[in-house]
């Protein structure tokens, strides 16, 4: 049989080509009109069980309606309760000023304060008769006194979300520790116009060295000019520089004053930057100053050179200018010639923090205040070492100006866990762990009561006393624990950042602390997948004498409450209360033209952003449906069945529940948890 040509065998591949290309274009077309189909239908189920459940919801309508003005009446009882009870207590402060006879301004009164500002500033701090700084060591514990009354009734306007009375305060606040700086800035200068009435180095250098419980200053003044001395130490209050040689052959002063106190770093709040930063222990204020020429002796006289007749340090920039350093360079010129002074010159700084304070090792790092940008910064800081074990830390700088060790203000953040726990009548337990470390503490009657962790630092300031829950965190932070929650995006760079709608996180949290009392709560992991409006979150029934569950709970369970008798749904119910629920809450919940609050149960592991109640429960037969619920503390109450108990829960004391909607405030839980 002959062999087909080349032509033939053209034409066989040309048509073996169409038919494939028909058969893919065929299935292809199938393919779309499937997916049509199924497109359709699910438009069309969509539909069915939107109007199902709208007409669900018009069914529970009156039920809804009542839910919501019953929580809205809790709501105006116990903020009416809260208020009388703040009032007493401001009263009672009062009171006790008077009664102590005490000089300083109530902080919230603004009038008062502004006065008491005005006129310490204006106040001298001691005299010439006496240059030492006995005076300012006298006026600084009042002073330290009044800083921290700002600081609590900053984190009392924190608690109740007054923003504007919160900045109003903290720029208070940083004034009065501006004018603490004054005050020393004054004491400093003369000090130095008397350096002859005290002591000197042995190698006739200035030296003067003092410190209190919040205050380590030491002055160095360069009487010598000699570039064989290369280090200032003051060993008694663990302070030391190597001296850069364009100082050594200066006419300068040097001073190191670090502020350990707890508002050491209010004037460093408002930072303009992408990421917010905090200070680990305290601030090392680095200052270069020029240094007055030696009193001269006429007759009976001495003349004593005044340098700034306001006490202001007249401040000199680093690194110098050619000309003031021009000795030094030509004294090195052979050894090793150079024109960019700021990278041969830096001054290494050793200094001392708690070696008990909390270190975020990925985003800590030692950086100095730049006024004109409003930030911290690590430019022309270098060689930085920390000693853990000790809390020695040495780095090298060019900046002579406000220095701390900081670390990211939200470095907890995002929380991987959370829990709440009762622990007796009107005492709540919290757990929060961060990215690097996990606190424990104890709520009671409007205050917070540290746990865990504990160290030497945490017993001698913060263990065994109450504060109010910002100032508690604001307390930690000071040690590096970090758990006070971002109030907005910005300053905030993980990822991801949900910020729960205002309307969706209030709601939830004041039921939370309605509920607290009789129920374990903790983090959903649905909760981080869901839009901002929607929040989930696992509930458990607390019974006296039985253990939590660590097991979420199984949903057969709520299926078989609505298909069992009452006898044995009754028992079903008893059970599942003491296994974990999820209770998604939705504050815009699309019904037609309206958005409505939905709250219900839901099967944990199964929650997006596009879960609905039908989605939630299509297993539940229509005739029996899951109760839908106006608010979270009403979905929380319908998982209390017996009467004695359920009213129990609407007699919880106010200032608990104020308690437990403060700190889920100020850590923001609901929004930002991983």
């Amino acid at each position: 049989m002959p062999k087909p040509g080349p032509k033939k065998n053209a034409k066989n591949a040309i048509d073996k080509a169409l038919a494939e290309e028909e058969e893919r274009k065929r299935l292809e077309e199938e393919a779309r009109l499937a997916e049509l189909r199924a497109k359709k239908e699910r438009e069309l189920k969509e539909l069915r069980l939107r109007e199902t459940f709208e007409a669900f919801v018009s069914q529970e309508k009156a039920k809804l309606e009542i839910e919501a003005e019953d929580f809205l009446q809790k709501v105006n009882g116990y903020d009416s309760v809260v208020r009388k009870f703040a009032a007493t207590k401001r009263d009672e402060a009062d009171w006790k000023r008077f009664l102590l006879c005490s000089k300083l301004p109530d902080p919230t009164n603004e009038p008062e304060l502004n006065t008491y500002l005005s006129l310490w500033a204006e106040e001298t701090v001691g005299n010439d008769d006496d240059p030492s700084v006995q005076a300012l060591v006298d006026a600084l514990p009042d002073a330290e006194k009044l800083c921290n009354n700002i600081a609590e009734a900053v984190s009392l306007e924190c608690d109740v979300l007054n923003h504007g009375a919160q900045v109003n305060l903290r720029v208070h606040l940083a004034t009065m520790r501006q004018l603490i700086q004054s005050k020393w800035d004054s004491v400093s200068c003369r000090i130095m116009q008397h350096f002859d009435l005290f002591g000197s180095e042995p190698n006739e250098n200035f030296h003067y060295a003092t410190s209190t419980q919040d205050y380590i200053c030491g002055l160095w003044g360069n009487l010598t000019r000699n570039p064989r001395h290369k280090t200032i130490e003051y060993a008694n209050i663990k302070l030391s520089m190597s001296l850069p040689k364009p100082i050594s052959l200066a006419n300068v002063a040097i001073r190191m004053l670090y502020e350990s106190g707890f508002t050491a770093s209010a004037p460093f709040f408002f930072q303009d930057s992408e990421q917010h930063m905090s200070v680990i222990g305290g601030v090392l204020f680095l200052d270069l100053f020029e240094m007055p020429e030696a009193p001269k002796t006429m007759g009976h006289m001495m003349i004593r050179q005044i340098l700034s007749p306001n006490g202001r340090l007249k401040l000199i920039p680093y690194p110098f200018k050619k000309a003031e350093t021009e000795a030094a360079e030509d004294h090195e010129a052979e050894e090793e010639p150079s024109t960019d002074t700021s990278n041969i010159w830096p001054a290494q700084i050793c200094y001392d923090i708690s070696p008990d304070c909390f270190i975020h090792r990925e985003s800590a790092k030692m950086m100095s205040w730049d006024e004109i940008y409003m930030c911290w910064s690590d430019e022309n800081i270098g060689d930085v070492e920390i000693n853990t074990e000790s809390g020695q830390i040495k780095f090298r700088t060019t900046q002579f100006r406000p220095t701390a060790f900081v670390q990211k203000t939200f470095a907890e953040f995002p929380l991987l866990d959370w829990a709440i726990e009762p622990c007796g009548k009107d005492r709540a337990c919290f757990r929060i762990q961060g990215s690097s470390n996990e606190i424990c503490f104890e709520v009671f009657d409007g205050k917070c009561r540290l746990i865990s962790p504990m160290n030497s630092f945490l017993e001698t300031h913060v263990a065994g006393q109450w504060f109010t829950p910002t100032l508690f965190l604001m307390k930690l932070s000071q040690v590096g624990l970090n758990f006070q929650g971002p109030q907005s995006l910005k300053g905030v760079d993980f990822d991801p950042s949900i910020l729960k709608s205002p309307a969706a996180e209030e709601s939830a949290l004041k039921g939370i602390g309605f509920c607290a009392q009789y129920f374990a709560i903790r983090r959903s992991p649905s909760n981080r997948h869901i839009s901002n409006s929607k929040i989930a979150l696992q509930v458990q029934r607390v019974v006296e004498g039985t253990a939590l569950s660590e097991d979420p709970v199984c949903f057969l369970f709520i299926f078989l409450c609505f298909e069992a008798s009452f006898h044995v749904a009754d028992k079903i119910f008893c059970l599942f209360q003491l296994l974990w629920t999820t209770i998604f809450f939705d504050s815009a919940c699309r019904i037609g033209e309206n958005d409505v609050k939905i709250g219900y149960c839901v099967q944990e592991g199964f929650v997006t952003d596009e879960t609905n109640f039908f989605m939630a429960h299509d297993d539940i037969p229509p005739e029996n449906p899951i109760p839908l619920h106006s608010s979270f503390y009403s979905a929380m109450k319908s998982l209390v069945p017996e009467p004695e108990a359920a009213l129990n829960l609407e007699q919880t004391d106010a200032m608990f529940s104020k308690s437990i909607f403060e700190v889920l405030q100020a850590t923001r839980l609901l929004s930002f948890s991983a």
